[in-house]
């Protein structure tokens, strides 16, 4: 699944590459979203976290908000699941901002997808707000 989240991270690379003009070729929101992710299904919490900004702020579409490193660290805690995978599939970016659509799948099993505009900060993920969860039965 590592593997596919990274073939698919190079492919977004590739045509964010061939489609922006030389200005607007930043791609680092897209690889901020993807490091956080991939950080997110290793398990390794400390990086998923170290990824927000010292002021970074996540809301789900739930209505649930996590603010700081502390609030972050609780975030990551909900999404991380052993076994559990998510995958951007889509991405369009504005400026500094990512909209990604990924699937969530656990021990290989496709069951949602989520819409997330992410706003990046140095490098990092600023503001994480969850726009949409879909959830697939059978």
């Amino acid at each position: 699944m590592q593997a596919r989240l990274l073939v698919a991270l190079t492919i977004l690379v590739t045509l964010a590459l061939l489609n922006a003009p030389p200005a607007q070729a930043g791609i680092q929101p897209i690889v901020a979203a993807g490091s956080f992710f991939t950080a997110l299904d290793a398990g390794d919490h400390e990086a998923a976290v170290a990824m927000f900004t010292a002021d970074g702020v996540a809301t789900l579409v739930r209505g649930e908000t996590y603010q700081g490193p502390e609030g972050i660290s609780e975030l990551v805690q909900l999404l991380a699941y052993p076994g559990r995978y998510h995958e951007i599939v889509q991405a369009h970016m504005a400026g500094d901002t990512v909209t990604v659509v990924v699937e969530i799948s656990d021990r290989g099993v496709g069951w949602g997808e989520a819409t997330i505009e992410i706003e990046v900060q140095g490098g990092k993920l600023h503001t994480y707000r969850e726009q949409a969860l879909q959830v697939r039965y059978g």
